[in-house]
C-alpha cells in the first residue's frame, strides 16, 4: 500500500467536521478519519543489516524529532517488541515542561481508547474460565439494563456485539462523561433508559463508548469486584503490568505526565467511562501486553490466554455488512485500514483523553508491535503514521529484507462522463459522520461539496473496472478536486476517492483509503411532522462543569429538511465554541435521529413535557442574544 515514504496518517486535509466531533467525543481519535492523502517524507534507502535494530531506532529518533517539532509536541515514548522481547525503546521531550522533568520509557500517559482492547481481552479471560458467554443476551448478565428501540426485529444484544462496536447502541452519554465526581458503573447504567438505540444489532459498525462500559459492568459483576480492581486481577496483574490501572494510584501518579492542548498544560479530568478509556500506562508496560499478545497468550511462565481465544479475538467479527464498508473489526482489536507497503495488514487500536494521544498495532504474521504515547493533543496527526514506519523499518531489520521500491505516483484516475441523470442521482444534501449536513451541488454539469474544509469539485473518474456504468447508476467513483486559477492548475486528490453506493435503499457516498469507515449518507427532503414544525426554535442546555456536548440547539427547517445549528463545547476548559448543523430525521412524533452512518449518528433527539433531550441533556426553550433564525 506504502512505498519508500512514510504517510503522515492525519485528518483527511483536516476534516474540519471531525474536528468539531474530536471538541465533544473526547477520547476518540481513532475515528479521526485516518487518511492515506497525508504529508510524506522519503524514508532513507539505505538497507538495514539483519538483527540491526540499533539502526531501525535512530532512524525512527530522527523521524520522531521532526514530527515532534513540527507538530509542537511536549513528550513521547515508543517502544518496539519482537516476538518477547523489546528490541528497542526512547523517549522524547517532557513529561513536564515546567518541571523540566523529561518523558522516560516509564512515564505513565493516559491511553484512552487502547483500554476498550483491554477491557475486551479480560472479557474473553472471563470467558475462557466459564464465569461468561459472549454470545448470551446482555440481559443475562444485567437484567437492569434497558434502553428504548424503534427496532423490534432487532437481535438481542450479546457481549460480542459489545466489544465489536455492532451492539447497535449509541456512541456517547455525553452529559457527565469527564468529572471529578463520576458515576459508578452501577449508577450509570439504569440512566440508560433514557437513550435509544441507534441501529439494529449486529447490522453496522458504529463506535460505541456506552458498549464497553456494559461490558466494563458485566465485567465487575462476574467478579464481585470494582471495575478498576477487577482489571488488575483477572488480566493487568498476571502480565506484570504492576505501574498501570484504570484508577490513579500515587505511584502513578508521581511518573504520570503533564497532559498539554496547544502547548498549554490540561488539568487531568476523570472519565466516568472508564473502561472505554480510563487506562493509564507506559510503554514499557504495554511492551508487556504486546509480548503476550505475539506470545500466544504467555506472559512469562504463565499462559495468560490460550491461543485458541487469541487467535478468535482475531477473527473478522460480523462480516460482510454493507453499511461496514469493508471494515473488518475483531474483539476489540481493528483488523483493517493500515497496513505496511507489501500488504501485510496491522492490528491496532488509536487512543485518546484529550490532549493525551496513543497508538498500539501488532504484525501477526511477522511477530512485531509498537505502541507510542504523548502528552499532546497534536500528536493525533502523527502517531499512527510512526507506528507503520516502525514496524515496517523492524520487519527490514528482523528478517534482513530490503527497503521497498521507491513509490510510484498513482496515475491519475481518467475522467469519464456519466450517463443522463447520473450526477443529479449525485447530488443532494449528505450527513456526515456525527449528522454534519454536507451539501453536494450540481452546478451545470459539475458536482461541488464542502469537504474536509476545502471547496471541492467532484469528478466522475473510471472504476476500478474500466467501463463507464450504464443503466441506473449503483456504483460510481468520484475523484475531488481542488479548483486553483480557473481551472487551469486544478489538483486532483487521488488519495481521497468516493465510492457512490447503494445500500438498503440508502445511497452512500464512501471514502476509500481510510482506516477506518467514513461514509456521508444522502438525505433526501420529506414532509416534516406538524408535532415538530411546532418545535422549531432555540434551546439551550444547562452544561455548567461539562466538557462534552452542545450547549444549545436551534431547530429549524430547510429544504425539506429538519437541521439543528448546534453550538458544541470545547473539550477543555478553554471559551472556544464553534457551530456545527446536524440533520435530524423524524422517526416519531417525538423522536428524532442523528441522521447518517457511523459514529455518533442514530442518536435520538427526543421531545419532552420540558423541552428536547440529547445524550443526558434537558433542552429547555431559550432566546439566544444576537442568534437569527
Amino acid at each position: 500500500m506504502y512505498g519508500t515514504q512514510t504517510p503522515k496518517i492525519s485528518l483527511p486535509c483536516r476534516i474540519a467536521e471531525f474536528l468539531k466531533a474530536l471538541r465533544f467525543l473526547g477520547f476518540l481519535s481513532l475515528f479521526i478519519a485516518l487518511s492515506l492523502c497525508g504529508c510524506t517524507r522519503l524514508w532513507p534507502d539505505k538497507p538495514i543489516a539483519k538483527g540491526d535494530f540499533a539502526t531501525v531506532g535512530k532512524r525512527l529518533s530522527e523521524e520522531i524529532r521532526r514530527d515532534m517539532a513540527e507538530n509542537s509536541l511536549k513528550g513521547l515514548s515508543i517502544a518496539l517488541v519482537d516476538d518477547d522481547q523489546v528490541v528497542w525503546a526512547e523517549a522524547f521531550g517532557w513529561a513536564d515542561e515546567a518541571g523540566k522533568v523529561p518523558a522516560r520509557t516509564d512515564t505513565v500517559y493516559r491511553v484512552g481508547s487502547v483500554s476498550k482492547v483491554f477491557t475486551a481481552t479480560a472479557a474473553m479471560a472471563l470467558a475462557e474460565a466459564g464465569q461468561l458467554d459472549i454470545d448470551q443476551p446482555l440481559s443475562r448478565y444485567l437484567p437492569e439494563f434497558s434502553i428504548r428501540s424503534r427496532f423490534p426485529q432487532s437481535a438481542p444484544i450479546t457481549l460480542r456485539s459489545l466489544m465489536t462496536h455492532h451492539s447497535g447502541l449509541p456512541t456517547d452519554v455525553l452529559k457527565g462523561m469527564f468529572t471529578d465526581t463520576p458515576l459508578t458503573l452501577a449508577q450509570y447504567v439504569p440512566l440508560l433508559a433514557q437513550e435509544s438505540m441507534a441501529a439494529p444489532v449486529g447490522t453496522e459498525f458504529k463506535y460505541s463508548n456506552i458498549a464497553l462500559s456494559l461490558l466494563g459492568r458485566v465485567i465487575e459483576k462476574s467478579t464481585g469486584l470494582p471495575f478498576a480492581q477487577a482489571m488488575n486481577t483477572v488480566l493487568l496483574t498476571p502480565l506484570g503490568m504492576t505501574g498501570s490501572g484504570f484508577a490513579r494510584t500515587p505511584a502513578m501518579d508521581a511518573r504520570l505526565a503533564k497532559g498539554y492542548h496547544h502547548g498549554l498544560e490540561v488539568p487531568f479530568q476523570t472519565l466516568r467511562d472508564a473502561p472505554t478509556g480510563a487506562l493509564m500506562s507506559s510503554v514499557e508496560d504495554l511492551s508487556l501486553f504486546l509480548r503476550f499478545v505475539l506470545s500466544n497468550g504467555r506472559a512469562g511462565q504463565r499462559q495468560v490466554l490460550t491461543e485458541q481465544t487469541l487467535a478468535a479475538m482475531l477473527e473478522p467479527q460480523y462480516p460482510g455488512q454493507p453499511l461496514d464498508f469493508g471494515h473488518r473489526q475483531g474483539l476489540g482489536w481493528m483488523l483493517s485500514g493500515l497496513a505496511l507497503a507489501d500488504g501485510e495488514q496491522l492490528v491496532w487500536h488509536n487512543g485518546a483523553v484529550v490532549p493525551y494521544q496513543s497508538h498500539l498495532s501488532f504484525l501477526p504474521e511477522s511477530g512485531l508491535g509498537v505502541v507510542l504515547l504523548a502528552n499532546s493533543d497534536e500528536a493525533a496527526t502523527v502517531l499512527a503514521g510512526l507506528g507503520i514506519k516502525a514496524l515496517e523499518l523492524a520487519k527490514q531489520a528482523k528478517f534482513g529484507l530490503p527497503p521497498p521500491p521507491a513509490k510510484q505516483s498513482a496515475p491519475t484516475p481518467r475522467t469519464i462522463s456519466l450517463p443522463t441523470g447520473g450526477l443529479e442521482g449525485v447530488a443532494g444534501n449528505y450527513a456526515a459522520p456525527v449528522g454534519v449536513l454536507t451539501p453536494v451541488r450540481l452546478d451545470g454539469r459539475r458536482l461541488s461539496a464542502s469537504l474536509w474544509n476545502r471547496d471541492l469539485h467532484l469528478v466522475p473518474v473510471e472504476p476500478e473496472t474500466p467501463g463507464v456504468p450504464s443503466g441506473p447508476i449503483q456504483e460510481v467513483t468520484l475523484m475531488p478536486v481542488v479548483p486553483k486559477y480557473f481551472g487551469l492548475l486544478d489538483k486532483p486528490q487521488t488519495g481521497m476517492l468516493l465510492k457512490r453506493r447503494v445500500a438498503g435503499g440508502r445511497q452512500f457516498l464512501y471514502q476509500l483509503q481510510t482506516a477506518l469507515p467514513y461514509a456521508l449518507e444522502r438525505i433526501s427532503p420529506s414532509p416534516i411532522p406538524a408535532a415538530w414544525t411546532a418545535r422549531l426554535g432555540r434551546y439551550a442546555a444547562d452544561t455548567t462543569g461539562e466538557l462534552l456536548g452542545f450547549e444549545t440547539l436551534e431547530l429549524y427547517e430547510e429544504s425539506g429538511l429538519l437541521l439543528a445549528r448546534a453550538t458544541t463545547l470545547p473539550g477543555d476548559r478553554s471559551d472556544q465554541r464553534d457551530e456545527t448543523v446536524i440533520i435530524l430525521r423524524p422517526v416519531s412524533d417525538d423522536e428524532a435521529v442523528v441522521a447518517g452512518v457511523g459514529n455518533s449518528t442514530g442518536g435520538a433527539v427526543r421531545a419532552t413535557p420540558e423541552g428536547l433531550y440529547h445524550t443526558g441533556f434537558l433542552y429547555r426553550p431559550a432566546q439566544l442574544e444576537g442568534k437569527g433564525p
